[in-house]
């Protein structure tokens, strides 16, 4: 999948305004029990880190997600996140290739949930937003080093060298 910098910073973007929005409502209208599901999703969650199953936490993020959403019930950002999962599903991975991403994620996902357990809305959605902005922020980084090895390594089975030139992969001069 080939995102460009401007694709990535505007899916953050949109990602932390949906998700913050979520968090907020469903602090607002949460049961005791649908709190308690939230809380059981992220175990899992601390669970998958622990063993560094990426894909694990991919999925799993897209549960506390449709939990959310089914609390909250808002349509609009369904089909919007729909729309959005393949690509944000891409550069959640991204992220948590960076080191240290999947332990700060933790201990965010903590903040937002003590916030969540309070019933203070504004705040879960606050550090909601921040999580999202500091995985956006590991995102982009992960880009740029992934496209700077790209350009390194050329299709064309030449490698650049640093003074621009390119010589073929595996060559190796006497020099």
């Amino acid at each position: 999948m080939a995102l460009t910098r401007k694709d990535a910073t505007e899916i953050y973007e949109v990602r932390a305004l949906l998700e913050a929005l979520l968090i907020e409502r469903f602090t607002d209208v949460a049961s005791g029990d649908e709190i308690a599901h939230l809380e059981g999703i992220f175990t899992e969650v601390r669970a998958a880190a622990a063993s560094n199953a990426v894909s694990e936490i991919v999925a799993l993020m897209l549960r506390v997600n449709d939990h959310l959403l089914d609390v909250v019930r808002h349509d609009v950002a369904r089909d919007l996140l729909r729309q959005l999962n393949a690509r944000i599903n891409f550069l959640r991975v991204r992220a948590m290739a960076k080191p240290g991403r999947i332990a700060a994620s933790l201990e965010e996902i903590g903040a937002i949930l003590d916030a969540v357990r309070g019933r203070d809305g504004a705040r879960a959605g606050e550090l909601m937003k921040a999580s999202v902005e500091h995985a956006r922020d590991a995102a982009l980084e992960q880009l740029a080093l992934l496209g700077s090895h790209r350009e390194r390594d050329h299709p064309s089975g030449r490698r650049r060298e640093p003074d621009g030139s390119r010589r073929a992969l595996g060559h190796r001069d006497s020099r």
